[in-house]
């Protein structure tokens, strides 16, 4: 869906393998799962955010009712998505927050 719509993309399955990219490539956004396998999403952006400043952050969930999703949403605020609105939304919430941030 990203590829079509003109972006590149990098996949990672955790938020070790997240940072290994990180460090590997020039990273406009990263799209980061709120629960990710072995680690918190929080704490991968924050990381993400300390090695490089410059990488906008999206952070996504599915679980939106959870207290961490809450916390979530109060951190990210517009950079926030639960994945209900995923296919809707996302490449209009990708554009704004690589616009705007």
């Amino acid at each position: 869906m990203l590829q079509g719509e003109g972006f590149q993309v990098y996949d990672a399955s955790d938020g070790t393998q997240a940072l290994q990219r990180l460090a590997q490539n020039a990273i406009d956004l990263a799209i980061v799962d709120l629960f990710l396998p072995m680690h918190d999403g929080i704490e991968v952006a924050a990381e993400i955010g300390r090695r490089s400043p410059s990488t906008r952050i999206l952070l996504v969930t599915a679980y939106g009712e959870h207290p961490r999703a809450r916390e979530a949403e109060k951190i990210f605020k517009e950079n926030y998505l639960e994945k209900i609105a995923l296919e809707q939304s996302l490449i209009q919430k990708i554009r704004h927050v690589l616009t705007t941030c």
